[in-house]
């Protein structure tokens, strides 16, 4: 029904609490305490060191309370009881109840609280229980006392209304992709709730607490205002929030390609983390290599064998990374002849078109997502994730008879589990008869070819040792 405000427990000397008075010193002096010092609401517990079940004393307190003037409010305790458990205070606690409510029948001004049975007191001496002694409570105790009496006071004491006042003060400034948060903070009573008036886009405030939070997705300004409310008043608060890009140094996160053929174009996406965004730059390379400042990618077609040291850096204005390698460039074999198609797979990362260099039958990408590009045995190659392809159209050149001869050839380096047979290059009918024709792995991990007629029967062979174990293999 109302609102408090208070500090850490302590000693409050702006009191008339009379520690170990007996009843009969207080009603000697109670007149004149309130005399010297008028009160509204006493809080009255007494007889804590009497061992006497005679409530005469307490009545003669009242009495005196009530000569003074009879509109004051008295709340009046059943006291706590001893450890061990006293008969005694509870009959003393029964009498003076007896007492009062008479009093109450005939206009008395008195509120009733247990506090021997209704504060929680664990009756024994502390550490274990709220007992300093077997008759006094222990700070533990006290503070259950304290509990009641506010609990009493709480329906004595009139309602506070108060109009809102904004106290805190907003932080300003913001990163973006860093979550934002400033909890206002109000005076007011009822309690106020809060609303922003004007926000960013996704900036939320919960209206109970007045938490603000935001993830920012640009730089810039962004104006804010936020209202605190109740039925009393209202206050508002304006600002400006400026967002800023995360300040970090690059940190180079790619793999380079360390292989390459001669006459085989070249090719290594470099990557690298780092806000702003950072530029790239070779700092060490072979003549003829060069690398996009902006993508980080670099190019080159190499004319010779050899082992070539490269250098490169990734900078912004938090700093820099560099990486080096050795680049190895060998020798291509001679394509066999009558080939009718041949994939490299050198293409750098991001691509969706796979080029066939003899025959034009140029491959895209299957699946939730392409390929990533990534080093070779020569040159470049693609790293496939079981759930990417690519798919490569129908052609005349590409169909052969029952008679006719054809060879496979392709490198792979795989680690992938073969359960449930893996294809790495192969063909099937998308409809009618079961002809196909397939390279790949087998269940325990060993090459497979399969070959198969329009009625599903056929031949299959297999290497004799695994091929997933991470080296490179020439099928």
């Amino acid at each position: 029904n109302g609102e408090y405000y208070q500090t850490a427990e302590g000693f409050d000397p702006d009191h008339q609490g009379r520690r170990r008075y007996p009843a009969e010193r207080i009603a000697d002096n109670i007149y004149g305490w309130l005399t010297n010092n008028p009160a509204d609401v006493i809080l009255l517990h007494i007889g804590t060191n009497q061992l006497s079940a005679d409530p005469a004393q307490v009545e003669r307190i009242l009495n005196e309370i009530d000569r003074f003037d009879p509109n004051i409010i008295v709340v009046l305790a059943k006291i706590t009881n001893w450890t061990p458990y006293n008969p005694t205070v509870t009959e003393f606690n029964t009498n003076v109840e007896t007492m009062a409510l008479a009093r109450i029948t005939n206009g008395d001004q008195i509120v009733m609280v247990d506090m021997e049975n209704g504060a929680g007191f664990h009756y024994e001496i502390q550490p274990t229980g709220d007992m300093w002694d077997q008759v006094h409570p222990y700070a533990t105790g006290y503070t259950k006392m304290a509990a009641v009496w506010l609990n009493a006071l709480d329906d004595l004491l009139p309602i506070c209304t108060a109009g809102v006042n904004i106290l805190s003060q907003p932080p300003t400034t913001a990163t973006v992709g860093q979550g934002y948060t400033y909890d206002v903070q109000a005076s007011g009573f009822p309690l106020p709730t809060y609303t922003l008036l004007a926000s960013p886009d996704g900036m939320t405030i919960d209206s109970a607490t007045g938490i603000i939070t935001w993830l920012p997705t640009a730089p810039g300004s962004f104006s804010v205002t936020v209202e605190a409310a109740n039925n009393i008043g209202a206050d508002s608060q304006s600002f400006t929030i400026t967002t800023v890009e995360e300040s970090n140094a690059p940190v180079l996160t790619s793999t380079p390609v360390t292989q390459g053929a001669v006459n085989q174009p070249y090719h290594y996406d470099v990557e690298a983390t780092g806000a702003p965004a950072p530029t790239y730059a070779l700092t060490a390379a072979p003549p003829g290599m060069t690398i996009d400042a902006a993508t980080g990618l670099i190019a080159w077609t190499p004319t010779m064998i050899g082992n070539f040291a490269v250098t490169l850096e990734a900078t912004n204005s938090n700093g820099s990374d560099s990486q080096s390698f050795t680049l190895t460039i060998v020798e291509v074999a001679a394509c066999t002849t009558n080939q009718i198609a041949y994939w490299p797979l050198d293409e750098p990362s991001g691509s969706t078109l796979f080029t066939d260099l003899i025959g034009n039958h140029q491959g895209s990408c299957t699946g939730a997502s392409c390929p990533t590009a990534t080093g070779g045995q020569v040159a470049g190659a693609f790293a496939f994730d079981g759930g990417d392809g690519i798919a490569v159209p129908t052609a005349p050149a590409l169909t052969w008879g029952s008679n006719d001869s054809f060879s496979l050839e392709l490198l792979v380096n795989t680690t992938q589990s073969c359960v449930g047979n893996k294809v790495f290059l192969g063909k099937y009918k998308s409809s009618g008869n079961k002809a196909s024709w397939w390279l790949g792995c087998e269940a325990s991990g060993k090459a497979l070819f399969s070959l198969r007629d329009s009625g599903g029967a056929g031949v299959e062979l297999t290497s004799l040792a695994p091929i997933n174990d991470g080296q490179w293999h020439h099928l």
